[in-house]
């Protein structure tokens, strides 16, 4: 649309910490996820984008005769666009990467043909992501729980269907992505060249952080109720999209027993929907759902060790995927995207 830059600022009515509000701390006494990677796709294409502060914003839509939030509550009321030029204003961007590493990232994938010659052309993803933070100022951070948990659980899916006597009627394709943490660049590259087609994609179930037990960290705090014990639960998101995916998991459940939860199934503070591997296939029209186990203590930090996972919930995560990726595979009818999905 021919912009040339972008200056966002955190809402001015939020509940939650913003741009350039003070860092979580860490256990430790250090910010939280400082020295993580940058969660960015950057291309030779990309215009700058820039945080700006809360005064920086006032001054810049002073313009408009209203402050940022009598322009965020206008917006709140009537669900519609505030825009308005801002005459006389002068912005001047220069972004220059300090330092640019360039390096190869692989996704892994295995596939188990359907058995049924009409349906074996259709797929069911069963996928994860297998890199973490790695070593950062000396400290290994294990993730043991973002995202070994989830590579586990592939690859016993892909174990559990490969030895199984009676192989699905879909295609079956097994995939852990890489580069998950550096703004799911992995997912981002099957989607724009997918090895099986994504009109015959017909759902995928992505595997992230399945093993631990949902607790608060500094920034869910407010934002979201999380119950005292979340020792048998688990997170759908991404199923408001595919109310057709949700029921299958449902149903699914029934031989697992866990408690299921959707509170993070569309867009939200912490902005969950977007930040795992099921997200670009939604972008282009699949169901897709991300099994999660929720934010806890320790993430993103050297303390997720295998020692802190629930291996009974680790467990029945898996067989809740499996037997949904069995019905998904077998059943006569499958999920359907719905783009404006309404319970």
């Amino acid at each position: 649309h021919g912009a040339v830059g972008v200056l966002i600022e955190s809402e001015p009515l939020r509940k939650h910490r913003g741009a350039f509000d003070p860092l979580p701390r860490t256990s430790g006494g250090g910010s939280l996820r400082a020295n993580a990677p940058r969660q960015a796709i950057e291309d030779d294409t990309s215009i700058p984008v820039f945080s700006v502060s809360d005064n920086t914003a006032a001054k810049l839509l002073k313009a408009t005769g209203r402050t940022p939030p009598e322009i965020e509550t206008a917006i709140d009321r009537d669900l519609k666009p505030e825009s308005a030029a801002l005459p006389d204003a002068e912005v001047e961007m220069q972004a220059v990467p300090a330092h640019v590493r360039r390096g190869k990232s692989a996704n892994v994938v295995g596939l188990l043909e359907g058995s049924d010659p009409k349906l074996r052309g259709e797929t069911i993803i069963l996928s994860a992501h297998y890199d973490h933070l790695g070593i950062q100022n000396g400290r290994v951070y294990p993730g043991a729980n973002d995202n070994a948990s989830g590579t586990v659980a592939v690859m016993e899916l892909a174990r559990l269907f490969a030895t199984g006597r009676v192989r699905p009627k879909r295609s079956l394709l097994f995939v852990v992505f890489g580069s998950e943490e550096e703004g799911l660049l992995g997912s981002f590259y099957y989607t724009a060249h997918p090895l099986r087609p994504l009109q015959s994609t017909r759902a995928v179930l992505n595997l992230d952080m399945i093993a631990r037990d949902e607790a608060h960290i500094p920034q869910s705090r407010g934002v979201v109720d999380i119950p005292s014990n979340t020792s048998n639960e688990i997170n759908l998101v991404g199923t408001f999209y595919s109310p057709g995916l949700r029921t299958a998991i449902v149903e699914a459940n029934r031989r697992t027993a866990l408690e299921l939860s959707t509170k993070f199934d569309r867009d939200h503070d912490l902005n969950v929907l977007y930040r795992c591997d099921h997200f670009p296939f939604l972008v282009h029209g699949v169901p897709a759902v991300w099994f999660f186990g929720g934010f806890h203590p320790g993430y993103h930090e050297p303390v997720d060790t295998i020692d802190k996972l629930n291996f009974p919930k680790f467990e029945k995560v898996i067989r809740l995927a499996y037997w949904t990726a069995r019905e998904l595979a077998d059943d006569a009818t499958t999920p359907r995207f719905v783009a404006a999905a309404r319970d």
